[in-house]
């Protein structure tokens, strides 16, 4: 597994290729982008933590590495949000008047919950949801591992990703009304950040990686199947209780084969996205609704391919400049807290997720 980085890096740019495509109206099936976000950030910070448990500076490395990587341009881009775009939004009545309550929610990582409690589901940074539930596998997951004997933490594991999918159909029955509120509150979306979790532990010990592999095309091929029913059948219900756990296991087969260097996406286009992926999922919607505002469709194909055409481009280059701005800048200090790997499996990665999107 040497050479995971590169090729899971490419799998990381599906996703937010997925993602993009998504928002940008041109394949509404892509926001399973961020259930494959989702079991990358499983994978390589379990990873990171199994390889480092023994370190004595085992936390503060791994909190400052992820404040170094997610915060700078997370915070910039709230306070650009809270303190310009709402204000002149207000003024010119393209905005509802968010407040200091709203940022709050967002400031300490909990917007999926206000998101999916109805709240702010139209604005520019709605999309930071998922953002939040990364976070919140952050503060507590290196806490389990820590004090969790690895066979333990197998089950424990395991037993997270099954009570998530069953607690997802639970809430789905109890309340068919509304299913919405599913799709982004933590306990039922962390199914497939808990598998990632679980190929990680496994792969501490090689027979039991080895037999995950041996179990990878069927992981594919039926989380396809069950993922691509319940697309064609566009019933929200049914997505809910079975189509999210089906993208779960199709990610999944797809990281064990990027971890396995041979993934079809290792290729230098997902690469290239991949190393911008955090970036392109913080601005790339908000660029998507002020183009489709700028853009607007007259009922032609014209507003929607300029908006696609345009949004991408700008999408891309503000990436740009924020990884030479924003990102690389903090990048940089990473080094002063680099890691001690002690993992068992040769190739303990030596890099981590750079969003979710997030």
């Amino acid at each position: 597994m040497q050479q995971q980085i590169r090729a899971i890096d490419g799998l990381r740019g599906l996703a937010i290729f997925l993602v993009m495509l998504h928002h940008f109206r041109l394949f509404s099936p892509g926001w399973a982008g961020v259930d494959v976000f989702f079991v990358i950030s499983g994978f390589l910070i379990t990873r990171i933590l199994l390889g480092t448990k023994d370190s004595p500076r085992y936390f503060a490395n791994f909190y400052f590495r992820r404040i170094l990587r997610i915060l700078p341009l997370y915070y910039s881009s709230l306070a650009l949000f809270f303190l310009v775009a709402v204000p002149l939004g207000v003024r010119y009545g393209w905005s509802a008047a968010y407040g200091m309550r709203d940022a709050l929610w967002f400031v300490f990582h909990l917007s999926n919950w206000w998101i999916g409690g109805g709240r702010m589901e139209g604005s520019l940074i709605t999309h930071f949801w998922s953002l939040g539930i990364e976070e919140q596998f952050y503060f507590v997951w290196p806490f389990l591992i820590f004090v969790t004997p690895r066979r333990k933490l197998i089950w424990i594991t395991a037993a997270i990703a099954v009570a998530s999918a069953l607690g997802r159909g639970i809430a789905t029955l109890l309340h068919p009304e509304q299913t919405g509120f599913i799709y982004y509150y933590t306990p039922f979306r962390i199914e497939a950040i808990a598998l990632g979790s679980l190929a990680a532990i496994l792969a501490e010990e090689r027979p039991l990686w080895q037999k995950l592999v041996t179990w990878q095309k069927r992981l594919f091929w039926t989380g396809f199947t069950v993922w691509g029913v319940t697309i064609f059948l566009g019933n929200n219900r049914i997505i809910s209780i079975f189509g999210l756990t089906g993208i779960a296991w199709l990610a999944l087969a797809l990281l064990i084969e990027a971890a396995e260097s041979r993934s079809p996406f290792d290729t230098r286009f997902f690469r290239h996205l991949g190393k911008y992926s955090y970036a392109l999922y913080v601005f790339h919607y908000p660029v998507f609704v002020l183009a489709s505002r700028f853009f607007k469709s007259d009922g032609s194909i014209r507003g929607p391919v300029l908006t696609a055409v345009v949004g991408v481009l700008m999408s891309y280059l503000l990436a740009r400049l924020s990884w030479i701005v924003i990102e690389s800048p903090f990048l940089r200090l990473k080094d002063r807290f680099g890691y001690e790997l002690h993992s068992r499996l040769a190739g303990a990665p030596s890099a981590e997720l750079s969003n979710s999107p997030q």
